[in-house]
């Protein structure tokens, strides 16, 4: 058998050579791309597979947007986000209690109040986000009296005269003559700029024996 140890291995390597030869590459008039046309620069995209032709030296190239890969990796829809009372404070009317000496994270607003208003900022917003919606959660203890509830999502935005106040979007107005859960919510399309800055505006109006306990604010956003 050893006498044929040494044609066996020199017919192995010459295949080896046969197949594994490199083959010439022809570089395409455009660089292809996922998208019509080129990319503007390089950096634009990675090249992931290329399938070799041995035929007429041709070569073909699969690449992937890097804008493709941000949008994979970095976009996420739905994304709700939890904002309590921590922050809130008093606003123009006078009325809602947001730092009671109790064990509960919760502003109140006792009863036979006024259009009473409460500010609470929302934080935690990265620029470029998009707010889809927001509500609130809240109970009022109703006990036939009448109460109301208003919230409304607002911005300000930095300027050099001034920093202007506008509204994002307003849930309808809870106006209930029993108890209740209130998760009331309101559906926007806002993008989080830089000079920006969110809070919403609660106001309640309570009869007598009845009361509201805010709870918070949720922000639903697509991250990106």
């Amino acid at each position: 058998m050893k006498r044929f140890a040494l044609p066996v291995i020199l017919g192995l390597a010459a295949l080896a050579v046969v197949f594994l030869a490199p083959v010439a590459e022809s570089q395409p008039s455009t660089t292809p791309s996922l998208t019509a046309g080129a990319p503007a620069v390089s950096t634009d995209y990675i090249e992931i597979a290329r399938d070799v032709f041995t035929t007429g030296n041709r070569f073909r190239s699969f690449y992937l947007q890097l804008s493709d890969l941000n949008t994979l990796f970095n976009s996420r829809a739905a994304q709700q986000h939890k904002v309590g009372i921590a922050g809130a404070k008093v606003g123009a009317t006078a009325g809602w209690v947001v730092a009671g000496a109790t064990n509960l994270s919760e502003a109140t607003l006792p009863a036979s109040q006024t259009s009473s208003t409460m500010v609470i900022p929302i934080t935690g917003l990265k620029n470029g986000w998009t707010i889809t919606s927001w509500g609130i959660q809240a109970q009022i203890e109703s006990a036939g009296g009448a109460v109301t509830l208003d919230a409304d999502l607002r911005k300000l935005t930095n300027a050099a005269a001034d920093p202007t106040d506008a509204s994002v979007g307003a849930i309808t107005q809870v106006a209930v003559t029993a108890d209740t859960k209130s998760e009331a919510a309101k559906a926007v399309s806002e993008v989080v700029a830089d000079d920006e800055m969110f809070y919403v505006l609660v106001t309640g109006t309570t009869a007598a024996s009845t009361d509201i306990r805010f709870l918070g604010v949720r922000v639903t956003v697509t991250e990106s």
